[in-house]
């Protein structure tokens, strides 16, 4: 009984040092390649920088104040509609709609800037604030959509 016992802890000792090299996944080489996992990761990274500065716009949007001056809120308002329609387009990744989109906003963004000269002071460094963030988040996410179409 003694000499049964002793053989399969051989056979198994055998057996769990052996079985730790063995791979058999088909997927093993596909993904052993330097080259797809730079791709991967470096898509993956593209891809979650892109949602993080989407999200932040979205933030920005939501937490953009409501002003005095009605030509100006409705602006705003306006402003945030082609935001919104940049970012779903985005999304969808239609090209069109985007460039579409993009336009309509700079044509907003330029409208606001012409109205925003009878602020007061306060007022028109909060709304720069805000502007600034969208703008710069925007120009980002452009400058991934230029480094990709290369």
């Amino acid at each position: 009984m003694r000499n049964t016992i002793n053989l399969l802890f051989a056979l198994l000792l055998l057996t769990s040092c052996s079985v730790e090299k063995v791979n058999l996944s088909p997927l093993s080489n596909s993904f052993s390649s330097y080259s797809t996992q730079t791709s991967f990761s470096e898509q993956t990274y593209k891809s979650m920088e892109r949602v993080n500065y989407l999200s932040e716009i979205t933030n920005t949007l939501t937490e953009f104040p409501v002003f005095k001056n009605q030509k100006l809120n409705a602006e705003i308002y306006k402003m945030k509609l082609h935001i919104s329609d940049y970012i779903y387009s985005i999304k969808q990744n239609n090209k069109a709609e985007q460039t579409k989109a993009y336009n309509n906003y700079t044509n907003s963004y330029k409208t606001i800037q012409t109205l925003k000269t009878s602020l007061p002071k306060d007022d028109l460094e909060l709304l720069n604030r805000y502007l600034a963030k969208i703008k710069t988040n925007i120009s980002l996410i452009d400058s991934f959509d230029s480094t990709e179409s290369k």
